[in-house]
Parts: C-alpha cells; structure tokens; sequence
C-alpha cells in the first residue's frame, strides 16, 4: 500500500504525538516521583499530603517531637486497628505540621534570633515549636469565649 502525501503527513503528525504524549506521560511519573520523595530534594515543593512522606524517617523526626499534639487529633489511635502497625497517626493535619517544620529548619529558619508571626494559631503547636528553637514568635488568635460563640471550638 501506497500513503498518499497527505496520508504520510497524517501518519507523521500521529508519530509526532504519539512520541509528544510519551513525554508528557514521561514527565508525569518524574513529578509523582518527586512527590514521594520530597525529603531527598534540597528545596521543598509544594505538594499534596502522601503516606509516603509520611513515613519517611525526616517526617517522623517531627511527628515524634509533636506526637502529644496529634494524639489529642484522635486519642486512642493507636489501638484502633485501622491504624495497626502505624507508627504514626496518618492525618494530613500531622503531616502539614511536619512538612511546615521541616521547611522553616531547611531554611535555617527554626533557630535564635529568627522572627515570625502566627494568625489565629488556636491550640496549634508549631507556635511552642519554634520558641522552642530559639525563634521569636508573635501569635494571635481570638478570644476563647469569642471564639467557642463563633463555632470555631466546635470540634
């Protein structure tokens, strides 16, 4: 079978995306790599939460030191055998918190001398975290009668 000058130009334009759309794929699977394994990146992307992040041994590292805090996310945990075998309370809330210290220690940001500011910081524990470190940090948050009448101490 004979193609056609507009049949070979058909066909080339099929290859051209064909081999387009294995590259963009390509690229697709390099960005879900990276995203799984964020903590061997220099700088920190922005990313959704992932179990694998989770477990890493860096994420861990600070799910341990705020492990009083996450326990109250969900006291009893760890005896609920949805979680069996977890070392660590799979919430993205857990994991904001790790990501978030992980960022501001990789940015020397988490030692004396270094300054930051927190709103509406309710009963967060990063504010602690980072005194803790030696940071200045200047929190707000409204008033506890005002803030349980507004629905924000409902859960």
């Amino acid at each position: 079978m004979q193609l056609t000058n507009q049949g070979r130009s058909a066909v080339d334009r099929a290859g051209r995306l064909y081999r387009r759309r294995g590259e963009l794929l390509g690229r697709r699977k390099e960005l879900r790599l990276r995203a799984v394994s964020w903590l061997d990146k220099s700088l920190m992307v922005s990313q959704p939460c992932t179990y694998e992040s989770m477990v890493d041994p860096t994420m861990l590292r600070w799910a341990t030191t705020l492990r009083p805090d996450w326990e109250r996310l969900r006291p009893g945990w760890d005896s609920d055998p949805l979680y069996a075998g977890a070392t660590v309370l799979p919430h993205r809330k857990v994991w904001e918190w790790a990501y978030i210290a992980e960022a501001l220690e990789r940015s020397g940001s988490l030692q004396p001398g270094r300054r930051g500011v927190g709103f509406g910081v309710g009963k967060e524990p990063l504010t602690a975290l980072f005194a803790s470190r030696g940071a200045e940090v200047v929190a707000t948050d409204l008033q506890d009668d005002l803030a349980t009448a507004a629905g924000w101490r409902d859960h």
